[in-house]
């Protein structure tokens, strides 16, 4: 591939982001304190090739229970780039705020036909969206969430950059952020010094600029 062709290319991304508490409370698990939990087991067999199971016909080494994933450096537990996992985080959330709403429906203005609240032993799909487009928290490292009428997240991306590093490969770099939670005006966030563009340049030519 021709990276000199890509190389200064500006787009958006889902933005990095770090999640309070989840390093710790990844490297505190044990499948000894949650019971039928499959994934964990499923996780630490691997990352430790051992296994749990005491009729296992496997010819690996049983697990002594003494492992740790603190000091575990694999994929499973690095959460260094959360940003997936922070969208499961801000959903669970989110959720959890608007059955909130829900169950205290008695207390204000009843929002469905007739002027009823939703049963809570068999709340609909439909129902839970009303309540999510009211949803508007913050979370822990600082990001508003919250929804339009739709039930759409309101946009929010890192912009990014791509970069030709020493070795000629691409690296993506964060040059700022499109946040549509922010007021009007200041939704982007850019640090053009930190923009590399096409050939190397600081700067985009005035030919470029005209183009």
């Amino acid at each position: 591939m021709n990276y000199a062709v890509v190389g200064g290319a500006v787009g958006l991304a889902v933005p990095n982001a770090n999640i309070p508490g989840l390093k710790e409370f990844i490297a505190s698990s044990r499948p000894s304190l949650t019971p039928g939990n499959t994934g964990l087991v499923e996780l630490w067999e691997t990352v430790f090739d051992c296994t749990l199971s005491p009729q296992s016909q496997k010819a690996v080494k049983s697990c002594t229970g003494d492992e740790s994933l603190e000091n575990a450096n694999t994929r499973f537990t690095d959460v260094s780039d959360a940003s997936l996992l922070n969208n499961i985080y801000k959903a669970v959330y989110a959720v959890a705020y608007a059955v909130d709403k829900h169950l205290g429906c008695h207390t204000g203005k009843k929002p469905f036909p007739n002027d009823t609240c939703a049963d809570v032993g068999s709340i609909e799909p439909w129902q839970v969206l009303h309540y999510l487009t009211q949803v508007n928290f913050t979370t822990k490292n600082g990001e508003t969430v919250l929804f339009d009428k739709l039930g759409d997240p309101i946009p929010r991306y890192a912009i990014v950059n791509w970069q030709r590093n020493d070795r000629g490969t691409i690296v993506f770099e964060s040059i700022g952020m499109y946040d549509e939670s922010r007021q009007d005006g200041e939704e982007f966030e850019i640090n053009a010094n930190g923009v590399v563009w096409a050939g190397q340049q600081h700067r985009v030519s005035k030919a470029e600029k005209m183009q």
